[in-house]
């Protein structure tokens, strides 16, 4: 398991830097180079109007710090010397806490946030807030707030976030998501619930402002939503929170790679395939939607959804500790249906049941019912992920468009797998952002 892990992050940390320089070479292209300005950060400028300020600390235990010349050493170390010259920045990462809430009780959030190293008295010109949500994690090592160069799980945290920080892009906020916040108490994260995903999002979202003054920089007046596979649902969420509640603009951009798949769409899968490649990821969205709607399923047992031993084991188990979706997934059958399989028969005939809370509870929790008014953005996905078909952003892609979005984008990447597709993903996405300038 060990090795197959440090593979993993090999993998991603060669797409990262990779990345890093596509899309330095586009933003020297398409951006100015930073300038020095006065550093008095003037109140009014920001994304948000002051009035919801949500922001507690930047918490100077959290401080981790990649400086340019560790990103061109990790560069040269993989062969690519001759991208060396493309970082342009370190990146100072820290933590932050905010206020949120959490099904009506308010709770402490937390998150990282990226900016770049900068030389005393420069700041960036024309950058950009990105709230950037990550993938499906259940170690709250794997979160963004816990990310160090010292535990090797954790550098899945900051996925490829980091990209847009080394180029000049902007600034980088990532949420941790209740449940695998430091403090925040939650103790089963709303893995697929909108309403708890989107709001924590915004909260973060207002205490941006303020914590990059805390952090000495002035807050951009632009902001930018984006995600994967988990990520891409949780922008689609936050998405319609803003257009109920909005922020000072409306977002520049946005960005769903591998994963606008609502629980509408996982129900399909689950009454047609035979197995699902992740069982991990099944278990904590059903003990999400148990343990976070108790009046709904207060009828329904494990025992009516899982079959034996998988009931308890599923029941019992910490889906907010210590454990990676690799390690649960090995402790579960991809066979969904029949002797050894995962799921009860009869919850499976619930799904195919519209008038059964599973189901009622997929329909409220879906994210492709908003109007997008002509929001400028991209999906992209890979045509061999073997977690989410990407069939999901093609139906998701042709339901936004006939709901309004003109200006959105459909990518589908030729064969790249689940993870695969991040970094492809971030060189897209930015390419597009940049061509708005």
């Amino acid at each position: 398991m060990k090795k197959n892990i440090e593979s993993r992050i090999n993998q991603r940390l060669k797409y990262l830097l990779i990345f890093l320089m596509g899309i330095s070479f586009l933003t020297g292209c398409n951006k100015d180079e930073s300038e020095k300005i006065d550093p008095i950060i003037e109140e009014e400028e920001g994304i948000s109007d002051g009035t919801e300020d949500t922001f507690l600390e930047i918490d100077p235990n959290g401080q981790v710090i990649l400086t340019k010349e560790m990103l061109q050493a990790q560069l040269a170390e993989l062969g690519l010397s001759e991208l060396v010259p493309n970082v342009r920045y370190g990146i100072l990462k820290n933590t932050v806490f905010y206020k949120s809430s959490f099904r009506g009780k308010e709770i402490t959030a937390s998150g990282a946030v990226l900016s770049p190293l900068l030389e005393d008295g420069e700041e960036l010109s024309n950058p950009y807030t990105f709230l950037y949500s990550h993938g499906t994690a259940f170690s709250k090592l794997q979160a963004p707030s816990s990310f160090s160069l010292e535990n090797e799980i954790s550098l899945y945290a900051l996925e490829v976030a980091p990209a847009f920080v080394a180029t000049g892009m902007g600034y980088v906020f990532l949420p941790d998501y209740p449940g695998l916040g430091i403090k925040d108490g939650v103790a089963v994260q709303p893995y697929f619930l909108k309403e708890a995903s989107a709001a924590d999002s915004k909260n973060m979202l207002l205490a941006a402002d303020e914590s990059l003054r805390a952090l000495g920089h002035t807050p951009p007046t632009e902001f930018v939503l984006t995600g994967h596979s988990q990520g891409a649902y949780n922008t689609l969420a936050i998405l319609e929170k803003l257009q109920q509640s909005p922020l000072k603009t409306d977002p520049a951009f946005i960005g769903a790679s591998a994963g606008i798949y609502d629980p509408q769409f996982l129900s399909s899968i689950l009454t047609q395939a035979p197995a699902f490649s992740r069982p991990s990821f099944l278990a904590l969205i059903v003990k999400s939607y148990k343990e976070n709607n108790p009046e709904l399923f207060a009828n329904i047992t494990y025992s009516d959804i899982f079959n034996a031993p998988y009931d308890q084991l599923i029941a019992t188990m910490d889906m907010n500790g210590d454990l990676i979706s690799q390690q649960i997934d090995a402790m579960l059958p991809t066979q969904l249906s029949g002797e050894g399989g995962l799921l009860q028969v009869g919850f499976l005939q619930m799904l195919q049941n519209e008038n059964s809370p599973i189901s009622q509870a997929f329909a409220a929790n879906a994210v492709l019912g908003l109007n997008p008014n002509g929001q400028d953005g991209i999906i992209m996905h890979s045509d061999q992920d073997e977690v989410v078909p990407y069939q999901s952003s093609v139906q998701a892609f042709e339901i936004l468009k006939m709901q309004g979005a003109s200006e959105l984008e459909l990518v589908i990447e030729a064969n790249g797998g689940h993870a695969e597709s991040i970094a492809p993903f971030i060189y897209e996405f930015s390419e597009a952002l940049l061509q708005l300038n």
